[in-house]
């Protein structure tokens, strides 16, 4: 899975299929989300980027949870309602489920 990124002038990411991943077809989403303009309800911006992947390798692992778009999120989840100027921004809680198998594989 692809791990949280910084913006910039990353624009490839190398990461590590867990070895237990069943043979199918799978939707990679990364995302990057803008919260100068988060503090109030749709103010957050999305910045999505997908891919399709084929996996071959015959895994017996079943990821989850899994989520659904577009109804994965309210829209008022603390992770997008997030005021960056005032209090100061101390911890940030990711959206939606812990990425499968509970941690990202990457360099």
């Amino acid at each position: 899975m692809l791990a949280p990124f910084t913006a910039g002038s990353i624009r490839n990411f190398t990461f590590t299929l867990p070895s237990a991943l069943a043979s199918g077809q799978y939707l990679i989403r990364g995302k990057h989300i803008a919260l100068h303009s988060g503090g109030e309800y749709e103010g957050a911006q999305f910045y999505i980027g997908c891919a399709q992947l084929g996996v071959t390798d015959n895994g017996n692992g079943n990821p989850g949870p899994l989520v659904k778009f577009p109804d994965a999120y309210t829209g008022y989840e603390e992770g997008i309602i997030a005021d960056m100027d005032w209090p100061l921004l101390r911890h940030y809680n990711h959206l939606g489920p812990l990425s499968w198998p509970n941690k990202a594989e990457g360099n």
